[in-house]
């Protein structure tokens, strides 16, 4: 059809109109968050198309696979840690946040 991916959500969009992330939490199963992103998962999840499935084993897998797929993201950069994992996986999560907010325009401190 010609569309391009988009990967969006209710937290970057409240990040692009300037409220602020707050303390970073970790969710259970969920994983990694920030007190604004914790919220906009209930936007997201009545805009999911899959909500709408009617068949129960369907919807359940697909949203397995969702959450095993949001894991998968940080099992490459978990290869790279080297000192404290927890401080490693914010730093990275908050960096990833904030380069997806601003589409990849962001400072580099280095």
């Amino acid at each position: 059809m010609g569309l391009q991916r988009s990967d969006e959500d209710f937290g970057q969009t409240l990040g692009h109109w300037g409220v602020k992330s707050g303390p970073y939490l970790v969710l259970p199963i969920l994983g990694p968050s920030t007190l604004r992103d914790a919220p906009a998962i209930l936007p997201d999840a009545y805009a999911n198309p899959v909500r709408y499935i009617g068949d129960v084993p369907a919807r359940n897998s697909l949203y397995g696979v969702s959450m095993i797929d949001g894991r998968a993201q940080y099992l490459k950069s978990e290869k790279l840690i080297t000192g404290d994992k927890y401080n490693f996986i914010r730093s990275v999560y908050l960096q990833t946040r904030e380069f997806k907010i601003k589409d990849g325009n962001v400072k580099d401190d280095f």
